[in-house]
């Protein structure tokens, strides 16, 4: 969402994101912040009034239910080059924009409409640091955490992460058949372009 109405400021110029999201530190502007929610953005962005751009667009595919298809998922660990690795666990969002714009000047898309993302998945033992409460385990004449019961839990590395980059873009496919076979043309062209970028930025370094 943030990269759509991104769109509607920086492309589009609307008026009213402009001044919603360029914060003066005044009064007037955090009466007007609060008057707006989802309903009233969707709304009039997609009036008559609000001409048509990337942001009235893709605010009426949501609508429409015509979203952007993933055409791209590789966990960073599956690229072969260590530094290639490192540079997008570290610094994926210096060559983010760079991946988007590459991919749609190949794939023929609007280099504006594609979207490349990283995400992680923590450890499982990470992740239940941050529940509500620890899971009690009842022993004789005692209880413990079940993280200190468990030998398998124990052994789980907290460090231990999942990152992955993702590319999504506004494509259709006719079937299942097409979807697999642009899929797999997708990824090919795409992790070229991830290890040729970061190749080419860091080459100096």
């Amino acid at each position: 969402m943030s990269g759509l109405l991104n769109l509607g400021i920086v492309e589009d110029k609307l008026d009213y994101l402009v001044r919603l999201y360029k914060f003066d530190g005044t009064e007037d502007f955090l009466a007007e912040w609060l008057e707006w929610d989802d309903q009233r953005l969707a709304v009039t962005v997609c009036s008559r009034e609000t001409p048509d751009g990337y942001c009235k667009m893709l605010f009426k595919n949501l609508l429409a239910r015509r979203l952007h298809k993933r055409i791209f998922s590789q966990n960073i660990r599956d690229f072969t080059d260590p530094m290639v690795k490192l540079r997008l666990s570290e610094k994926f969002s210096e060559v983010a924009e760079a991946i988007e714009s590459t991919v749609g000047e190949q794939i023929g898309l609007d280099p504006k409409l594609v979207i490349a993302n990283k995400y992680t998945i923590r450890s499982v033992r990470e992740q239940s640091q941050n529940s509500v409460g620890p899971i009690m385990v009842v022993k004789p004449g005692m209880k413990v955490t079940f993280e200190e019961e468990s030998t398998l839990f124990r052994s789980i590395n907290e460090a231990e992460k999942d990152e992955f980059i993702e590319v999504y873009a506004p494509v259709e496919f006719r079937d299942e058949k097409d979807k697999r076979i642009k899929l797999r043309e997708y990824a090919e062209v795409i992790s070229a372009i991830i290890c040729d970028i970061l190749e080419k930025k860091y080459e100096e370094v």
